[in-house]
């Protein structure tokens, strides 16, 4: 194996979650890891799922204003399975997550060694 097949990237597993209110679905994927890391940096549900639905819900795009939008606005039983949808495809979220989240910086650069 070499660096770029190692820096290419996976092949992005993504799931559509219906919104039935709407009759339509909305198409989410799992994070990366350093999306994983940053949104394990937030304090508090409020801050961390809009972060995560900015991220990994992929059609439609949502900003991060439009996704603190769509949680005051929408039911929880609307919001809730597409979070878990994105929880599930990024591998959960473990409490190692939370711990390896301490150590990168606010910007999502690494630090130098």
């Amino acid at each position: 194996m070499d660096v770029a097949e190692l820096l290419g990237g996976g092949g992005v597993e993504t799931e559509e979650v219906p919104i039935p209110r709407l009759g339509k679905s909305v198409t989410v994927r799992g994070m990366t890891r350093m999306e994983a890391l940053l949104v394990g940096k937030q304090d508090g549900p409020e801050k961390i799922e809009p972060l995560a639905l900015h991220y990994a819900v992929v059609e439609p795009k949502l900003t991060l204003k439009q996704a603190e939008e769509w949680m005051r606005s929408a039911p929880s039983s609307e919001v809730g399975p597409v979070v878990r949808a994105i929880n599930r495809l990024s591998g959960g979220g473990d409490r190692a997550d939370k711990e390896a989240a301490k150590s990168v910086p606010e910007q999502g650069q690494p630090t130098t060694v």
